[in-house]
């Protein structure tokens, strides 16, 4: 799935093991450490339960990008709640490995590949097809992602959906303001038209 880089980090040999085999068959840039990170990978697999507090790594990673995709793994479901509070994209629990592992895998491929971006509102995880996005605009601390029908509010940063939407659909019109292509009617040095 395009050229994003993968690191796994975890103490479990065996976990290891089975993740990169997995994980392999759908990225090509695929590393793993015991007990130390990188910061430039795209996607990392996360031992929470770890010696050095899998959280705090969690926490600094996300300190230098905050679109960095977190996958937490873990045996201790007691660790979800504290967990979610650093906004991973996911907790995988190792005794369902193989199964929520494809899961996350097929939530990556299609906002990857079918241009559908995942975004959290109002408590929720909506899905959103990107060709219905008109634009995205970075407006204060927060991110408004406009459709015909509705304008969601997120806290995202424009990296975040710049990383995730096609550039060949999707481009900067001004700083903080991207536009789908196909709804520009036209455009001059002084403003777009949509």
């Amino acid at each position: 799935v395009g050229n994003m880089k993968v690191l796994i980090l975890d103490d479990d040999i065996n976990c290891i093991g089975l993740l990169k085999n997995i994980i392999s068959e759908y990225f090509d840039d695929v590393e793993y450490v015991l007990n130390d990170y990188y910061e430039k990978c795209d996607i990392y697999f996360l031992d929470i339960d770890m010696p050095n507090n899998g959280l705090e790594i969690a926490r600094k990673i996300k300190s230098f990008n905050d679109d960095i995709i977190v996958i937490f793994v873990s045996f201790r479901d007691d660790l979800i709640f504290e967990a979610l509070q650093t906004f991973p994209y996911y907790f995988l629990r190792k005794k369902y490995l193989q199964e929520e592992l494809l899961i996350v895998i097929n939530k990556i491929k299609k906002m990857l590949i079918s241009n559908q971006i995942d975004i959290y509102y109002k408590g929720k995880e909506i899905s959103l097809d990107a060709s219905k996005i008109l634009y995205i605009e970075k407006n204060g601390q927060y991110t408004h992602i406009v459709t015909e029908k509705n304008t969601y509010i997120v806290k995202h940063s424009m990296k975040y959906y710049e990383k995730r939407l096609s550039l060949k659909m999707f481009g900067y019109v001004s700083q903080g303001f991207l536009a789908n292509y196909q709804y520009i009617e036209s455009e001059n040095s002084q403003y777009v038209l949509m």
